[in-house]
């Protein structure tokens, strides 16, 4: 009779997981009638997950006419419980006010709870509270380090924060905090931030430091400040070898300005044949300047033989891309 008990709870225990799986499978196809009442029965014998799917959905109106006070029940029945989800979207209703007093003290509170379980929403989340000072004294560190926690999870709106923080340097020590995060994850991101700021030798260190890793990007806009003497010594040819690497790698705006410094004989030796084979590559990847480029390399007969064929179809291609002269070429 023991074994036969042993059976039924396991078998009951299956049956359970099947139903809250396919609960779940009703919500993901949007059939959130169907997935109500699921959740409901299963929320009624005390499952937390059924408990947080049952405010999500009074909460937005799926499936049920929306009652955010009820949302803010069944939240709170779940995160009482120790669901880290729940406690993190409770947090977020304390936060708003909806349903519930605004209550910043209480938001972290929850935020909190969710946070010390791993929750990278509670982590993101709660490091906002310290950054702004809301429900918890300023506190620039904090914010910082829970950024990271969340932002090593994948999270984007932790790793926004941080470089959002970064960009403030409010104070040193978070500057260099969120600094430090970012030299080790993007210094593509952070040179492109300082770009943005007009910080052009910053941006060229971390362009070249995110080159030295093989980002055809970061050696695209590292060629540009050498071409241009932005944030480094004007060096054509240096602008030239980052503008290959990049094109090598098949990066199409490289490949155009390569195809026009081989034209020009700027940083390399001028080569028709080269600016053709690099106006190809980027014209094969849409790009309507070497389109056209390309057509009049055929008409003029530049690094390939006259093919005024050739050249239309170029030119056609280019105008449907949107270059007015290409279509005015074909008039032509």
């Amino acid at each position: 009779m023991k074994k036969i008990i042993v059976s039924l709870v396991v078998l009951l225990t299956l049956s359970f997981g099947n139903t809250i799986d396919k609960a779940k499978a009703y919500y993901e196809k949007k059939d959130y009638v169907s997935a109500f009442n699921i959740f409901e029965k299963l929320a009624s014998n005390n499952d937390m997950v059924a408990q947080n799917f049952l405010g999500i959905m009074y909460r937005n109106g799926y499936g049920v006419q929306k009652d955010i006070k009820q949302a803010v029940e069944w939240y709170k029945k779940a995160a009482d419980q120790g669901y880290a989800n729940a406690q993190s979207n409770l947090g977020n209703m304390y936060y708003k006010g909806e349903g519930v007093q605004k209550d910043y003290k209480k938001a972290v509170e929850w935020y909190k709870k969710a946070a010390d379980q791993g929750f990278a929403n509670a982590q993101n989340s709660l490091g906002y509270m310290y950054e702004t000072g809301k429900g918890v004294e300023k506190d620039y560190k904090k914010a910082v380090d829970l950024y990271k926690k969340a932002a090593d999870q994948g999270n984007a709106d932790a790793k926004r924060n941080l470089s959002l923080l970064h960009l403030k340097g409010e104070v040193e020590k978070a500057k260099k905090a969120a600094r430090d995060y970012l030299d080790e994850e993007s210094p593509l991101d952070l040179g492109m931030m300082y770009l943005n700021e007009k910080d052009y030798k910053r941006a060229a260190y971390w362009f070249e430091k995110a080159s030295d890793q093989g980002d055809e990007k970061a050696q695209f806009n590292l060629g540009s400040m050498y071409y241009k003497g932005e944030g480094v010594q004007k060096d054509i040819k240096q602008a030239a070898q980052w503008f290959k690497k990049a094109a090598d790698q098949g990066y199409e705006a490289a490949q155009f300005v390569l195809g026009i410094m081989y034209y020009n004989g700027e940083g390399v030796q001028k080569d028709y044949k080269q600016a053709v084979e690099w106006f190809k590559k980027s014209a094969n990847q849409g790009n309507a300047d070497a389109q056209f480029n390309l057509g009049n390399m055929y008409i003029y007969g530049k690094g390939v033989q006259k093919d005024y064929k050739r050249a239309a179809e170029w030119f056609s291609l280019s105008c449907n891309g949107g270059f007015k002269e290409a279509c005015l070429m074909l008039k032509n």
